[in-house]
C-alpha cells in the first residue's frame, strides 16, 4: 500500500518535467500491478485462516479448496499481469528519473532493475528480491534526500528561515 502512495508521489513530482508522459504511464502501471497483488494478497489473508481452521478440525478436504484457489489459473491471471506491470513501472520509472533533470540520473540507474529483480527473477532466485529490495530502498532513500536538499535550498534561496522546535 506504501508503495502506490510512493509511485504517486514520484509521479506527480515528475509530471510536469521532460519526462513527465513517460513519468505517469510508470505510475499508472504501478497502481494496476499495485492493485492486482493486493487483490491477491487481500483474498488470501481472509480465506488461509479458515481453510487452515478447518483443517485443524479435521475437515480434510479443505486441502483440494486450497489447490483449486491458489493453485488455480485464475490465481495466476492476476500474478503475471501484476509481475508485468510491476516490471514494466520500475523500468519507466528509472528511464523518468534519468531523463529529470531534477533528480539524480544514478537513482534511476538503481530504480529501473528493482522490479525485475523482485518480480521475475526473484521468483526462481530468491537472492535477487533482496538485491532488489536493497536497490529500491537505495534508489528511493536518495530520491527523497534529493527532493528535501531541493527543497531546503529553494526556501534558503527565497529568505526563508527553516523553522527550529
Amino acid at each position: 500500500m506504501l508503495g502506490i502512495f510512493g509511485a504517486i508521489a514520484l509521479g506527480i513530482y515528475l509530471a510536469n518535467g521532460r519526462s513527465g508522459c513517460t513519468a505517469l504511464f510508470a505510475m499508472v502501471t504501478n497502481v494496476a500491478g499495485s492493485a492486482l497483488v493486493l487483490t491477491i494478497f487481500g483474498f488470501s489473508t481472509i480465506i488461509s485462516p479458515v481453510i487452515g481452521q478447518l483443517y485443524l478440525e479435521g475437515q480434510r478436504g479443505v486441502v483440494e479448496v486450497n489447490e483449486a484457489i491458489f493453485g488455480s489459473a485464475a490465481f495466476g491471471i492476476l500474478a503475471v499481469p501484476r509481475l508485468l506491470l510491476f516490471t514494466a513501472s520500475t523500468i519507466l520509472f528509472g528511464i523518468a528519473i534519468w531523463r529529470s533533470e531534477t533528480l539524480p540520473k544514478w537513482a534511476g540507474i538503481l530504480y529501473a532493475p528493482t522490479g525485475f529483480l523482485i518480480s521475475i527473477v526473484g521468483l526462481q532466485i530468491g537472492q535477487a528480491q533482496t538485491l532488489g529490495t536493497a536497490l529500491l530502498i537505495a534508489a528511493t532513500v536518495w530520491i527523497s534526500w534529493s527532493v528535501l536538499h531541493q527543497a531546503a535550498s529553494a526556501s534558503t534561496a527565497a529568505g526563508v528561515q527553516p523553522r527550529v522546535s
